[in-house]
C-alpha cells in the first residue's frame, strides 16, 4: 500500500497543493511529476467511467501523488469501488 502524502502532509503542517483532474490518467501523471500533492478525479461532473477512474488512481501513484475520488452521488458501492480501486 502507497503511503498517503497528502495525509502526511497535512499532519505535520506542511502548505498542500492540488488541483481537479478532468483530462485522464496522461494529466494525472504530468501533475504528479509536477509537483502537485493530489488529484481530485472528478466523477460527478467530468466524463469519467471507473475503468478510466483506475487509471488515473495508477497514474498518480505512479507520480507519487495522493489521489481523491469526487464520486457522482453519496452511493456506498461507488465509496466503496473508489477505495477498492486504491484511492485515498
Amino acid at each position: 500500500m502507497q503511503a498517503n502524502v497528502l495525509k502526511w502532509k497535512l499532519n505535520e503542517g506542511k502548505v498542500c497543493f492540488g488541483t481537479f483532474v478532468r483530462l485522464g490518467a496522461a494529466a494525472t501523471e504530468i501533475l504528479g511529476y509536477g509537483g502537485w500533492d493530489f488529484a481530485v478525479i472528478d466523477m460527478e461532473h467530468g466524463v469519467f467511467d471507473f475503468p478510466s477512474v483506475e487509471q488515473c488512481i495508477r497514474a498518480a501513484h505512479v507520480a507519487g501523488m495522493t489521489s481523491l475520488i469526487r464520486v457522482p452521488e453519496p452511493n456506498p458501492s461507488y465509496i466503496m469501488r473508489s477505495v477498492d480501486a486504491g484511492a485515498e
